[in-house]
């Protein structure tokens, strides 16, 4: 017989209970903790790019939604992938806002079905993941870079924010890519996420023997990697090379402001006294920022090219600038280089991943090329900046 205090408590924990689930449903706590581990993913990942630069969250990210999605539907995983993937790039696309909240979100809610057919695979082999099996591990790996890959193809391309960009500061890591390339990296981080959620799993379930042979065999990956990478920096650090010192110039337009035609002239002023006071310091080389010069070029010639000329000649020194290319009915995004204040400067320009170009022509500027084997931009000797309230 049970005495009247307990048979009390015993029924008002069962009425709270019962309220407890009528309020909250079990399948309904279960779907919010779900939802969140797909946040708490979004996050990881989020943090692990600039602005916040937490590289080695990348390496673990997509744990929390391996574990969201494992053991649901193909339908239900590709969904729960596709929300994770729309928080991640509406909070690493987060500046789009200043030029269009409408594209940010279209441009979110498509590169998030990248992440969904991800997920949409990783459940479709679960049954074969039910035991570690390393080329199922590749496989999956394999296609994230392939998804990867089609993003930055698709539709014109979108190629940023990619996984393996997240390791830029990770210097001796990403050495590898001189082989690979930046999607070799990608696989790496998306390899490691999978294994040690493997690794997790086996702890989980005891098999401790097996958890350790993964474990020991992703370490010696790793200290492969790793040697390579010292290997490289040690021998690149070697070379005979000449280093440029540079002065970065930030305006701080703000966005909207940048392209409107009643600002353009103001926006060449902010950045021509940026650059006398940055060639005070006699750099070899100023860089102004991506699509700084706020005219269109039409034709690269020196009438296009006028007023940087004078601004060349004026600071002696070269200047790299990025400007929108127009090419009939298509636009560019691309670079140009100005440099000589003879009578006839110099200009090179066009697409921006010929940097290596420009950065041979201003070593000639420089007079050293005949005796260097490599160039290398040291540290900014200044960073000038505009302030941000300049135009008003």
């Amino acid at each position: 017989m049970i005495p009247a205090p307990a048979a009390a408590v015993r029924n008002i924990r069962s009425v709270v209970a019962d309220r407890k689930n009528y309020l909250f449903p079990t399948s309904i706590r279960m779907n919010l903790m779900t939802l969140f581990y797909c946040l708490f993913s979004s996050l990881l990942l989020w943090f692990s790019f600039p602005m916040f630069n937490f590289q080695y969250f990348a390496w673990f990210a997509f744990i929390p939604l391996f574990f969201a999605i494992e053991g649901q539907t193909k339908r239900r995983a590709f969904w729960l992938s596709y929300f994770s993937g729309l928080i991640f790039f509406i909070l690493a696309l987060y500046w789009l806002i200043h030029v269009t909240l409408t594209g940010l979100i279209i441009l979110s809610c498509y590169l998030a079905f990248y992440f969904a057919l991800f997920g949409y695979f990783f459940v479709g082999f679960k049954k074969r993941f039910s035991r570690f099996n390393i080329l199922l591990v590749i496989f999956l790996s394999s296609v994230w870079v392939i998804l990867e890959y089609l993003r930055s193809q698709l539709l014109s391309g979108f190629p940023w924010v990619l996984l393996g960009y997240s390791q830029y500061l990770n210097i001796k890591i990403i050495q590898f890519i001189d082989i690979t390339g930046s999607f070799g990296l990608s696989f790496l981080v998306i390899f490691v996420n999978l294994c040690i959620f493997k690794i997790i799993k086996l702890s989980l379930a005891k098999n401790f023997k097996l958890s350790f042979r993964v474990s020991l065999g992703l370490l010696l990956i790793f200290i492969a990697i790793y040697g390579y990478g010292v290997h490289s920096v040690k021998k690149y650090s070697s070379q005979s090379k000449t280093v440029l010192d540079v002065s970065l110039i930030q305006g701080n337009i703000p966005q909207e402001k940048k392209w409107a035609s009643i600002y353009r002239h103001r926006i060449k002023e902010i950045y021509f006294d940026l650059s006398r006071r940055a060639s005070e310091g006699r750099p070899d080389i100023i860089i102004w920022p991506e699509t700084s010069y706020p005219d269109y070029i039409v034709d690269v010639d020196k009438e296009s090219f006028s007023s940087m000329i004078e601004m060349v000649r004026q600071v002696e020194r070269p200047i790299l600038f990025g400007a929108v290319y127009q090419q009939g009915d298509e636009y560019f995004n691309s670079a140009f280089l100005i440099h000589s204040a003879a009578p006839n400067p110099t200009i090179y320009g066009g697409d921006k991943s010929a940097t290596s170009v420009f950065l041979r022509h201003a070593q000639d500027a420089s007079k050293d090329a005949e005796r260097s084997r490599s160039t290398t931009l040291s540290k900014p000797r200044a960073l000038v900046r505009g302030a941000s309230n300049e135009l008003t």
